[in-house]
């Protein structure tokens, strides 16, 4: 299970409020194009199809997530934002890629025992560059959407004022 967390001063924000930073996050959802999105009170909840490899942005921050939730709590002080979410699509889309070298390879009546190891080397480096580059970006894309927002709700006190 990946985690990360990030927080909302709510003395830096005086009128922000759950449900605000819940809607924040529900669009950014959308935005990313994940598949399917649930809200329960402090948390969203997601699901990315994981077979739907084409109609998804190439740049689609969640896309190596197959389930997961962002949960808001709030504290004396903060809102802490956590996210949670199962990496396994990005199994699912490194396997289907190896079973597609495999496949392909036997239609062609050239299947053999390497081209299986060769397929299963492929599973093992894009599986594991995939989880390497998520585990090392998505943390920073995290800290990045939460300064857009506390950018955003800055611009919006400042026209309120």
């Amino acid at each position: 299970m990946f985690t990360t967390t990030t927080t909302f001063s709510k003395a830096q924000f005086p009128n922000i409020s759950m449900p605000l930073l819940i809607d924040i996050y529900k669009q950014e959802l959308e935005y990313q194009e994940i598949s399917d999105i649930s809200r329960e009170y402090n948390t969203l909840y997601f699901l990315n199809n994981p077979y739907n490899f084409f109609q998804n942005k190439l740049t689609n921050r969640f896309s190596n997530f197959l389930i997961g939730k962002i949960t808001i709590e709030e504290t004396q002080n903060d809102y802490v934002v956590c996210l949670q979410a199962d990496m396994s699509r990005l199994l699912i889309k490194a396997g289907l890629f190896a079973a597609l070298i495999c496949l392909s390879f036997w239609i062609m009546g050239s299947f053999n025992w390497a081209i299986f190891l060769f397929a299963l080397a492929i599973f093992i480096v894009f599986s594991g560059s995939a989880y390497g580059l998520t585990a090392f970006t998505f943390p920073k894309y995290f800290t990045r959407l939460r300064n857009e927002i506390e950018r955003l709700l800055q611009e919006e006190m400042r026209k309120r004022a």
